[in-house]
């Protein structure tokens, strides 16, 4: 039973890192598109 919380909970705690790391991810991208296109 506590295997499975804490699979659980690492679960959830990972989905939001990643969702976090690919905004992060395309925000950069789109900020090194904005300074390619203006230099």
């Amino acid at each position: 039973m506590l295997q499975l919380l804490k699979i659980r909970i690492k679960k959830f705690d990972i989905q939001p890192l990643i969702s976090n790391w690919l905004c992060l991810l395309s925000l950069w991208n789109l900020d090194r598109a904005v300074v390619r296109i203006n230099t």
